[in-house]
């Protein structure tokens, strides 16, 4: 479908994983699915993590800019 591409993470987030802190990695893993489970939702990532969604979309914002960062670096 033509809007397919606007739900897809960044294909290169996958391949920076690694160079994330723990938390970062975990976030985007679970955010995106690319752990090969089904993607979360930020309201029901904060609900186990026990934080407000508000700060969890910031951290996510976050870490995809740093990892988009590392992926510009690595090219």
């Amino acid at each position: 479908a033509p809007w397919q591409a606007w739900l897809e993470p960044d294909p290169r987030l996958s391949g920076v994983l690694d160079r994330l802190g723990v938390d970062e990695r975990s976030l985007l893993t679970r955010r995106f699915g690319l752990g090969g489970e089904p993607p979360e939702t930020l309201d029901g990532i904060a609900r186990s993590m026990e934080k407000r969604g508000v700060h969890l979309a910031r951290a996510e914002r976050r870490a995809v800019r740093r990892a988009l960062r590392a992926a510009r670096e690595s090219e």
